[in-house]
């Protein structure tokens, strides 16, 4: 695996922690932009990049996890650590695991590397997991990581919701919001995904995402209260 050197970058088997993702190298900056694309045209049709030098992951506060099988990229998250009004905010700006890559564990490796990234940075505070997607199966993956997470079929914690919103504003200022659903509308319509089988999930969560999400380029901000200890419980 061809990856940087240095205190920046950790490598464990065939994950790579890339913690200060601005320090990438120009053309290491191009080839991981290629790699996550492919990753990406796996389950969408993209019409555009979505990462680009102009809307990039290479930019101060984000990290990035890396899996590669053979010499090759195969999954990857993007994430950054943001505080809040006295929160502590862990958002997942990105992430993927090329289709013929799934199923083998990767994007829980990716997560507790993210979550032993942020764990390291404020070993005692209380912390939050937040993510953006329309697939049900990423929402339970995240959501069980959480003592409590909103959007949920019940609506959510009060508290969690004003800081759902907030961190919206703050990440997603030129994008209206649904403060009851947490549906963005058509901050997907450059990459529609292709049919997933969605058979493992709970077919009330599965109902309640096809409801919610009724147009291919709508998505769904999601917030959680990270339960203790969940470093080693990571899934999917």
């Amino acid at each position: 695996m061809t990856s940087l050197t240095g205190a920046n970058v950790a490598v464990e088997a065939d994950l790579e922690l890339i913690r200060h993702a601005v320090d990438v190298p120009r053309d290491r900056q191009d080839a991981l932009l290629d790699d996550i694309e492919r990753v990406m045209r796996s389950s969408w049709n993209l019409s555009r990049r979505h990462f680009s030098h102009e809307d990039s992951p290479f930019q101060p506060g984000f990290s990035i996890a890396l899996i590669h099988e053979a010499g090759r990229v195969v999954g990857y998250s993007v994430f950054r650590l943001l505080e809040l009004d006295g929160a502590r905010v862990l958002y997942r700006g990105g992430a993927a695991v090329e289709t013929g890559a799934q199923n083998r564990g990767h994007y829980a490796r990716m997560t507790a590397a993210m979550l032993r990234v942020d764990a390291e940075a404020a070993p005692r505070a209380k912390r939050h997991l937040a993510w953006r997607t329309r697939n049900p199966v990423i929402w339970c993956a995240n959501a069980y990581l959480c003592e409590a997470v909103v959007p949920d079929l019940t609506g959510g914690d009060p508290e969690l919701l004003t800081l759902c919103l907030r961190l919206a504003r703050e990440l997603y200022p030129d994008h209206e919001l649904d403060s009851t659903s947490m549906v963005m509308r058509n901050v997907y319509g450059h990459m529609p995904e292709r049919a997933r089988d969605y058979a493992r999930v709970d077919p009330a969560v599965a109902a309640w995402f096809s409801s919610a999400l009724s147009e291919p380029g709508d998505a769904m901000l999601a917030l959680g209260r990270l339960r203790e200890g969940v470093f080693s419980e990571a899934r999917v």
